[in-house]
């Protein structure tokens, strides 16, 4: 995945500027990602908008946690309390 700098989904808006972040060290296995989603309306520019994914497995469930900058000011962060409780939730219910 580290190759990967830009994909177009099959529907909604374009991604680039992929960027892989450090493993998050978090459940049985995680991954995190930055990524600049460009999004636009009819003809206007498109709107560069910060993007971080953060995937994590627990067991043989994966959760995916992302966060979105609309204020085009920074990165977007996925808050770690959130995902911190939500992983204490799903380890509780794989036991």
């Amino acid at each position: 995945m580290s190759s990967c700098k830009a994909f177009t989904p099959a529907y909604g808006f374009p991604y680039e500027e992929v960027t892989a972040l450090p493993d998050p060290g978090l459940g049985s296995e995680s991954v995190s990602f930055r990524l600049i989603q460009l999004v636009a309306v009819g003809d206007e520019e498109p709107r560069k908008v910060p993007v971080t994914v953060t995937m994590v497995r627990v067991g043989a469930t994966v959760a995916t946690f992302q966060s979105t900058n609309i204020e085009r000011d920074g990165h977007a962060v996925v808050p770690p309390d959130v995902v911190s409780k939500q992983l204490t939730e799903l380890a509780d219910e794989n036991r």
